[in-house]
């Protein structure tokens, strides 16, 4: 079996039918989006909502709502493994939740959305908005090393050379960024304006 979800929508599929049941709410109103889901070795499917909370099918049939999972903005990502689902929002954070109790045992901050996570043993590798993928080398402590960054909207316009080793680059995401072409990684990231304003059309680029 496999899902679907988006605006106010869940649907479950079987490999040898074109036709999905929708997924049966119960007495619970359905007041949300959804933008991700995993399931877990149970068969059972969790889906993050549009609202922080993670939604417990089995079946098609919704059995229970763990609220307030993330507490600021939606459920941008999810994966199940090792006995847990891992938790991906628009908070910036990673929560790892127990399959058997429910419990939420642990929170990792990343600072901005969370877009992609893949989880193997005790290491993770977690995606972010902003186009930095981080590595857990061991989710229990915590540890987090930014292996890759890039300027995450839009275009790149500008580059140039600071040195021997290090160019400088800006773009669409506000950023000026420093890079060291000799291990061919960033070594600083500065924003180039705080200022709040609408973006003329086509977006501000720099």
């Amino acid at each position: 079996m496999m899902a679907t979800v988006g605006d106010k929508h869940i649907k479950f599929w079987t490999p040898k039918s074109k036709n999905a049941q929708k997924g049966l709410f119960g007495k619970t109103e359905l007041m949300t989006s959804f933008a991700c889901c995993a399931y877990d070795s149970q068969g059972r499917l969790f889906a993050g909502s549009a609202k922080g909370h993670i939604y417990l099918w089995v079946g098609h049939e919704l059995k229970q709502v763990l609220n307030n999972v993330h507490k600021d903005g939606f459920i941008s990502a999810m994966r199940f493994e090792g006995g847990k689902i891992y938790s991906g929002g628009k908070d910036g954070n990673v929560v790892i939740t127990d399959m058997n109790s429910l419990a939420q045992e642990k929170t990792i901050s990343f600072g901005v959305m969370i877009r992609a996570i893949d989880v193997e043993g005790t290491a993770a590798l977690i995606g972010c908005r902003n186009g930095t993928i981080y590595q857990v080398k061991n989710i229990n402590a915590g540890d987090k090393t930014a292996i890759m960054e890039s300027h995450s909207d839009g275009e790149v316009w500008g580059i140039t050379a600071v040195d021997n080793d290090h160019i400088i680059t800006t773009g669409d995401d506000n950023q000026i960024k420093k890079w060291n072409t000799a291990s061919r990684k960033c070594e600083k990231t500065a924003v180039i304006s705080n200022e709040s304003r609408q973006a003329p059309t086509g977006g501000a680029s720099s």
